[in-house]
């Protein structure tokens, strides 16, 4: 190789080496932006899936990536099972992922359910 194609080489290389460091942070950038925009669209769900479980009354608390929903006085039992599955109706996206009635519950005169999102890995 003659000191002239050398060169060309070396400065061909540093320019693809700069256009791929540009291309990388570019694909960076838009991966941060996607999943900002992914994140700020689960709290929105969240608080829309709250916010329909709050006209059904009862106790909702909220925890990260869940939402727990409780409801006092078995006396309504069969009302409250309904309920419980008109919850999991209101909130698409959203799985039960636990229910515990009466008895079985850690207040004995209640019925809990967690809501998960769908998409939550195992």
């Amino acid at each position: 190789m003659t000191p002239e194609q050398r060169r060309f080489s070396g400065i061909m290389l540093f320019t693809v080496g700069i256009v791929s460091l540009c291309m990388a942070g570019l694909v960076t950038g838009l991966n941060l932006s996607t999943r900002a925009d992914a994140a700020e669209r689960f709290v929105e769900e969240q608080r829309m899936c709250v916010a329909r479980l709050s006209v059904l009354g009862g106790q909702i608390a909220e925890m990260p990536g869940r939402i727990g929903w409780t409801k006092v006085g078995l006396e309504r039992a069969p009302a409250l099972l309904g309920e419980s599955s008109v919850a999991s109706v209101m909130c698409p996206g959203w799985k039960m992922t636990q229910a515990c009635v009466g008895m079985e519950c850690p207040e004995p005169n209640s019925m809990n359910i967690v809501l998960e999102p769908m998409n939550k890995p195992e």
